[in-house]
């Protein structure tokens, strides 16, 4: 467990609201990275349609957030397997390679 005197605080403004976040290792340029991204993110649920509350935006912003995860993560599931598969190959053609040539 983080001791809390190892923690530093950032400020950051997400959906017109100041928030203090505490952080271990992160630099402040990546929290407020992440934030700005989570604001970009909470303004267009915005646009695209009425919301109710700011609890109810939060909520579909979390929704398209993590939707944004699973098909990066999906797509580098693929790309793994992908690049498994060639690199098998390859050392495969190279065995075969080898062989060939001690004999």
């Amino acid at each position: 467990m983080v001791d809390r005197e190892q923690l530093q605080t950032v400020n950051v403004n997400i959906g017109g609201q100041q928030y203090a976040i505490l952080h271990e290792s992160a630099g402040v340029e990546h929290i407020q990275a992440v934030a700005r991204y989570v604001d970009e993110k909470l303004r267009e649920v915005g646009k695209k349609g009425q919301t109710a509350s700011l609890h109810r935006l939060a909520i579909l912003t979390a929704l398209n957030i993590a939707e944004e995860f699973f098909m990066f993560a999906q797509e580098q599931r693929k790309l793994r397997e992908e690049s498994i598969k060639k690199v098998e190959e390859l050392i495969k053609k190279l065995e075969s390679q080898i062989a060939q040539q001690k004999q």
